[in-house]
């Protein structure tokens, strides 16, 4: 997930100013990327392209926004991390923004369907969080329980094989797969087949 350059204005050495801050993001060779909000186009970038400090400054930052304390920095943890290709490393910090956001509301006394619907806006506007299922969220709980903020990507890093011949999908995903392909037709040219497939990826990613 990209995180919008203004969430990083007076990040560590960020400047505070946003085209300074663009400036000084491309003298560190982190790319930007334009993405739509629901103020229309904006400068973002992947935090896993941050220099350290700065990614560490940005994760303090958003954990004493949200009320959580930090904790202890497991260096190892994160190094095994950083150790993992890029869009492992994106979708472990886009689920820690997402749980530090639940976190947040769930303290502030907000019922799951109200955090849930929350969520689903941010991330229509661009936000770097996901919109999993309460499913999902029980499982990433758990997988953070006694876990310091500031190591909850590394913990929600998801389980990094390789290069496999065949991809895992859910009963519930395939069973949605088929029911796309019905509906869409024949497959005489092969795109029906194809945009299922896009359309079944395009929710995992949003569902975490």
């Amino acid at each position: 997930m990209l995180i919008p350059v203004r969430l990083l204005l007076g990040t560590g050495d960020i400047p505070s100013h946003r085209a300074s801050a663009v400036s000084w993001l491309c003298r560190h060779h982190v790319s930007t990327h334009r993405i739509k909000g629901n103020a229309g186009l904006r400068d973002a970038i992947a935090r896993s392209d941050l220099p350290e400090p700065e990614r560490l400054a940005f994760l303090a930052h958003r954990a004493e926004k949200m009320g959580l304390p930090m904790g202890v920095r497991d260096d190892a943890a994160h190094l095994a991390l950083a150790a993992k290709p890029v869009t492992v490393q994106n979708t472990a910090y886009a689920r820690a923004e997402t749980m530090m956001f639940i976190a947040k509301h769930e303290a502030a006394g907000l019922k799951w369907g109200h955090i849930s619907a929350l969520l689903k806006a941010a991330v229509k506007d661009g936000s770097a969080v996901l919109a999993p299922s309460h499913a999902t969220k029980r499982r990433w709980s758990a997988l953070i329980a006694g876990v310091d903020t500031v190591n909850w990507a590394p913990a929600l890093a998801p389980e990094y094989r390789g290069r496999t011949v065949t991809a895992e999908i859910s009963p519930e995903a395939w069973a949605e797969f088929e029911t796309l392909l019905y509906l869409a037709g024949k497959n005489g040219t092969g795109w029906p087949l194809k945009e299922a497939w896009r359309r079944i990826e395009e929710q995992k990613v949003a569902r975490g």
